[in-house]
Formats: C-alpha cells, sequence, structure tokens
C-alpha cells in the first residue's frame, strides 16, 4: 500500500466556550486519541453571543446560586477567554506529555457549531464539552435518527461505553413507526455479544423520546452522527444533558 493510499490518522476535535466546560471533554478526547492513535486538535471559542452582550451597557454576570449580579465589560468578558484558552491549551500539552500523542490548539471567535468542520471525514470526533453535574456516574446516551446510517455510530458507542465502563441508553426516534422498530431490533442484535448493557427506548417524537428523557437522567455523555448534530440544536441539548457531546461520521 502506497503511502498516498494509506488511511489518515484519526483526529479528534475537542472543544468548548469555557474551561471548565472544556475540561469535562479532555479526558474522553484523550482517551480516544489514545485508543485509536489520534492527533487531538482543541478550540477554545469565544462565544459571538458572549461577546456581544458584554458589549451592551447594561450587561451583568449572574453567579450560579444566585447572590449579586454584577456588570461586566467587553474587556473583563475577552481577559476571561484568553485565561479559559490558556488553561485549556496547558491541560491539553501535559495530557500530551503522558500520553505521547500529537496536538495543535487555536483560539477562535464563533458559535459551537463552528467546531464541525466542512470535511468531516470517517475518521474524525468531535467532542463538545460541557460541564457535569458533580456526583453523577451516568450512562452512555447514543441519540439514533432511525432514517440516518448507524453503523459507525455504534462501532464507536460500543468502544467508548467499554473504555468508560458505563452501559448505554439508546434513544431512536423516527416518523416511521416500522423504521423505529426495526432499528431497535437491529441494533439488539448488533450489540447482544459486546457485553456493555444497553437499554433502548423508542418513539416517533424528538422532544418526547430523547429531550425529556436526557432530562430526567444525567448521562455521562451523549453520541450522535454528524447527519444527526446537523439537524439538532445542539446548544440546547448541551443545555439540557449538561455532559459532553461526541459528533461521529455517518
Amino acid at each position: 500500500m502506497s503511502q498516498k493510499d494509506q488511511p489518515r490518522q484519526w483526529r479528534i476535535i475537542v472543544g468548548a466556550t469555557s474551561f471548565a466546560d472544556a475540561n469535562s471533554a479532555i479526558a474522553l478526547a484523550v482517551g480516544l486519541a489514545s485508543e485509536l492513535d489520534g492527533e487531538i486538535n482543541a478550540c477554545l471559542i469565544e462565544d459571538e453571543a458572549v461577546l456581544a452582550y458584554a458589549a451592551l451597557p447594561f450587561a451583568r454576570t449572574i453567579f450560579p446560586g444566585g447572590g449579586k449580579a454584577e456588570p461586566v465589560t467587553l474587556q473583563a468578558m475577552q481577559s476571561a477567554f484568553r485565561r479559559d484558552a490558556e488553561g485549556f491549551r496547558k491541560a491539553i500539552e501535559n495530557a500530551a506529555s503522558l500520553g505521547a500523542f500529537r496536538w495543535t490548539f487555536q483560539q477562535k471567535r464563533g458559535e459551537l457549531r463552528s467546531l464541525l468542520p466542512t470535511g468531516f471525514g470517517e475518521r474524525d470526533i468531535v467532542v463538545i464539552g460541557r460541564q457535569r453535574l458533580p456526583g453523577r456516574a451516568g450512562e452512555l446516551y447514543v441519540l439514533d435518527d432511525a432514517s440516518q446510517p448507524a453503523e459507525s455510530l455504534y462501532a464507536m458507542a460500543l468502544r467508548t461505553a467499554n473504555r468508560l465502563k458505563v452501559p448505554i441508553n439508546v434513544l431512536i426516534w423516527g416518523k416511521d413507526a416500522a423504521a423505529v422498530d426495526a432499528r431497535q431490533a437491529w441494533v439488539e442484535q448488533t450489540c447482544s455479544k459486546s457485553g456493555v448493557p444497553i437499554q433502548c427506548v423508542c418513539g416517533t417524537a424528538f422532544d418526547r423520546t430523547v429531550l425529556d428523557a436526557i432530562a430526567k437522567n444525567s448521562p455521562a455523555a451523549m453520541m450522535l452522527s454528524r447527519s444527526v448534530a446537523d439537524q439538532l440544536d445542539l446548544e440546547q441539548l448541551l443545555d439540557i444533558g449538561r455532559c459532553p457531546v461526541l459528533v461521529v461520521a455517518d
């Protein structure tokens, strides 16, 4: 096989809009890089919406748990993003010194969705960080639209669940009830010999099948395919799940 014909190295893109969120995803990204012999491309996103709000004269910071709201300025928010970026970069650098993988880091302005590259290949994985609530073990949630391909999704889900030593909760939805039933049967047959405990929840409505289930539980992480990610509001998913989201190729 010539060098040109050899498959490209795995690329794990990990990003967030704060170091607290990024820190929840670093271990996942490092585990993937080590297992797949891949490289990590890390990115701190300066949230455009946050910066636009901070530029307003009435902007205030509200702290979790209440307390007095404090004024915030655009300059202060830009400084906070720079501090978070430096903390993120150092964490990746330290992990690489122990795991011996290649890595890059960048800081850019935009929105979280910009982490999904235009040229999303079969050896690309995106890990979007979101800080989890403390003290909850959680499970891996697989979000599966029955109308989309799913072989790569479940192959990576099983590998990830084995590495994290957690069960898988599969949430399958679709307008065609027969297609949903067929996908559930395929999932149960495909995953039956994996040794990973799997539970399926199925329905025709995304909100009731997926969002309600996530809101009532505490996922360790959520995984979905790129085609499904393109359909969803990722910010809403992160806000409800309060955990990292992994996006894999179709």
